[in-house]
This record gives C-alpha cells, sequence and structure tokens, in this order.
C-alpha cells in the first residue's frame, strides 16, 4: 500500500514500526481508568442549609374565601414573615388595606392582632365579636380547641420554620422510597414561580401523598450553594382544620431568603413585647365556635290567637377554663301537622343576649317570635276550625364571645426556652 512505502527503507521496516505503535496504543487503553460519573443533583445539601438556618425570611401571597361558603368573597392575603428554629413566627399579614400582627409562640399559643374592619371582612368574624377582638391581642385555635397550633387565614405557620423545612426537604421522596430527589424539568402551570424567585431556578416537585405531602415546587438557587429559594404549593395549608375551613385558602406562593442572628434578635423582641402586651384575659377565636356551650330549647308557647310565639332558651357554659357572652338567635318554623318539620317554611326570628357565664354555670332566658309571616301562617291554619292547628320547630344559632386566661406567664417561660433552644441550634 502507498501509505507503508518509504524511500530508503524497505517494507519489513515500515511493518515493524507499525507494530510497536500499536503495541503501545493498547497499553495506553488498558490502563486509563474511566472518570467517575458526577453525583446527581440532590436537595440533600439544600435541607441541611436551612435547618441550619437561624431565620427564615418569608414573602407571597394566596387567596382567601372571607366565608365558609363557596360563593364567599375572595380576598388576596400577602405575607411577611420570619420564622425562627424553634418554631416560633412574628411578621404581619395584610389584605384590603388592612394590616395583621402576627405572634406565634411555638408549643404554646398564636396571637393576633388586628383592627375591626379586618376581622369582620377578612376573618369573617360575626360583627357582636369584632368590637371585643378589635386592637386586642386575640389568640387563635384550631378545630381541635389546641393552642399554639399556628393556623392564621389558611397559613400553617408552623410549618415555616427551619427545622421544619429542612425535615420537610430531607426526608421527602419522589416515589415514596430511597431514590435521590432530583430537579423536574418542568412542572405545571399553576405552580408559577412566586415573586423574587429567578426563572433559572430549579424545580423540586412534591406528589401528593396522604398524610405525607400535598402537590407544590420548591423552588432552589441554579448556582451553589443551593440555597431554597421559594415554595409553591399546598403544603403550606393549615391541617388542623375541618377540610371546609381548609378549602377556604387556595395555592400558596411564598419566596424565602436565610437572614442571620441580627435577624432573629429583632424577631424575639417582636414575640416578647407582644407577651407583654397580654391581658390577664384574652379573646379567643377558635373554629370549634361554641362546642364548648350547650342550647337548650323548651316548649314554645303561642300568646294572644298565636299570633307570637315565645320561645324559653337555657345556656351551660361547659368549658373548663373559658368564660363565654352567649349570643342566641331562635328561628321559628311551622306548617300544618302531618308534614314533615325539614320543609317547614320559616317563620320569624328573635334574638337574645346573656351575661357572662363562668365554667360549669347556666343562664336560663328567652325570646319572642313575631311578624307577618307568623300572622299569615297562623290565619290559614284557622281556616280550617275554630281551633288553630299548626305545628313548629325551633332552631337556635349560638355565637359566643369567649374570653380565657392569656397564661401570660407560662407563655413568657416557653419564648425564653425557645429562644434558647433557637440560639443552641
Amino acid at each position: 500500500m502507498r501509505g507503508t512505502e518509504n524511500a530508503g527503507h524497505g517494507p519489513g521496516r515500515a511493518l515493524l514500526t507499525v507494530g510497536v505503535l500499536g503495541a503501545v496504543l493498547l497499553t495506553g487503553c488498558a490502563d486509563e481508568e474511566p472518570e467517575p460519573e458526577e453525583p446527581a443533583l440532590t436537595i440533600r445539601g439544600t435541607a441541611q442549609a436551612v435547618e441550619r438556618s437561624e431565620v427564615l425570611h418569608w414573602k407571597g401571597a394566596w387567596n382567601w374565601r372571607t366565608g365558609s361558603a363557596p360563593d364567599a368573597p375572595t380576598t388576596r392575603v400577602t405575607a411577611d414573615l420570619r420564622a425562627l428554629p424553634a418554631g416560633d413566627v412574628h411578621g404581619t399579614l395584610r389584605a384590603d388595606g388592612h394590616t395583621a400582627t402576627v405572634a406565634h409562640i411555638a408549643q404554646a399559643s398564636t396571637f393576633v392582632k388586628a383592627d375591626r374592619t379586618m376581622w369582620r371582612e377578612v376573618f369573617g368574624t360575626d360583627g357582636d365579636r369584632t368590637d371585643a377582638f378589635a386592637g386586642r391581642w386575640v389568640e387563635i385555635r384550631g378545630a381541635g380547641d389546641t393552642a399554639g397550633t399556628g393556623g392564621v387565614l389558611g397559613l400553617d405557620l408552623g410549618w415555616l420554620s427551619p427545622r421544619s423545612q429542612g425535615t420537610e426537604l430531607s426526608s421527602y421522596h419522589p416515589d415514596g422510597d430511597d431514590a435521590p430527589w432530583t430537579p423536574a424539568r418542568s412542572a405545571p402551570s399553576r405552580f408559577s414561580r412566586p415573586p423574587g424567585v429567578p426563572s433559572d431556578a430549579l424545580r423540586f416537585r412534591t406528589r401528593a401523598r396522604d398524610g405525607v405531602s400535598e402537590e407544590g415546587v420548591y423552588w432552589v438557587d441554579a448556582e451553589r450553594p443551593r440555597r431554597l429559594l421559594g415554595y409553591t404549593g399546598m403544603d403550606a395549608r393549615v391541617t388542623d382544620q375541618s377540610p371546609a375551613a381548609q378549602s377556604r385558602a387556595g395555592m400558596v406562593r411564598l419566596s424565602v431568603r436565610e437572614e442571620d442572628a441580627r435577624a432573629a434578635k429583632r424577631a424575639y423582641a417582636g414575640l416578647r413585647s407582644a407577651v407583654a402586651g397580654l391581658g390577664r384575659t384574652v379573646p379567643v377565636e377558635t373554629e370549634r365556635g361554641d362546642d364548648g356551650v350547650q342550647v337548650d330549647e323548651g316548649s314554645e308557647a303561642c300568646g294572644p290567637e298565636c299570633s307570637s310565639v315565645a320561645v324559653p332558651v337555657t345556656v351551660e357554659n361547659t368549658m373548663e377554663e373559658e368564660r363565654v357572652r352567649p349570643r342566641v338567635e331562635v328561628t321559628l318554623s311551622g306548617g300544618e301537622p302531618g308534614t314533615l318539620p325539614d320543609f317547614f317554611p320559616e317563620l320569624g326570628t328573635c334574638r337574645l343576649r346573656l351575661g357572662e357565664l363562668a365554667p360549669g354555670a347556666k343562664a336560663e332566658g328567652g325570646c319572642t317570635v313575631t311578624g307577618r309571616k307568623l300572622r299569615k301562617a297562623v290565619e290559614e291554619a284557622g281556616k280550617t276550625g275554630p281551633v288553630v292547628n299548626i305545628d313548629f320547630k325551633v332552631e337556635t344559632a349560638l355565637s359566643s364571645e369567649i374570653h380565657a386566661p392569656s397564661h401570660k406567664d407560662e407563655v413568657a417561660k416557653a419564648l425564653r426556652n425557645n429562644a434558647a433552644d433557637s440560639a443552641a441550634g
């Protein structure tokens, strides 16, 4: 071949040179080690950094229905909150131009201070209690009547803490096994980036699994050291409330950044100020509503020609340490005997207020229903004979103003312990 011929050398020498070269190349291939594979990009380092954080500063927003009915008005709530390692949270929530200050002391109590309008129009508090709540620290309790669970306007305050987030990020596995949690290429459009999170942020998706997590996305910095930048999803919503209450909060979008010991010091100063401002008792807002107050209706009695109906009511405070001021609304329905009471038309309402009841106390009262609807129903019932033949059904709705001991000293002690725990890391 032309490639193996060289002037001044014979074919044999050319072939020998080629053979030696081939031996050298083969030896080089045998000794070369394969390059190690680059480890999969996971969220482990982010989780460790978050858990060591002294403060996580969260900002974001979500939609909130101001009532339990599906067609209740919706408002936009924005948050500016600092969460500390032991689970304490301090900051503000804003909606419709009004601001609520939040002081959550982990394992103790959650307090909120807001004006009358915000309690009525955002929190959905009934009008009789807004005067008692306005401008005061109000204790927020969950469905289990437990203090310190940390749910305000649908947001789970305890979920925001560095330790809680460190656990969430380190323990989640996308398929429920030990497979590494790696970034997703994309996410559904409803999981949009929170404001302030850059477009190149990595997406770590969570899947909905009973008792483990809801669907959502954690946003992580694309550059080292891979800081946590935000969250979009449903895990940040309160879980200690009824399904109806939970559904009032929409998709939560939060950005987050780590802050230093100075920010932690300021947050704890705000929490100490809140606890110092507590009185001997505090108003209580609880999703349990009036479960701790029992109402019994006596037998209704017709007035002259049944143009009015008096309804006696007995109220008992069955709570252990809370004092209540009951307000009862009585609804009277009626119809022809033999008709199912569920189909009786409403004939009128009346209301009564009772004085403050200590734990275990009872009070008796009553109110009288009158009005055009009642008169017309009685007239129709009287057309069949000389006797008015009509059946009644009575229903009551209770709205209690609840006041509980603030346990101010115990709360202050819990806060001191939490601050020491947070500082110790």
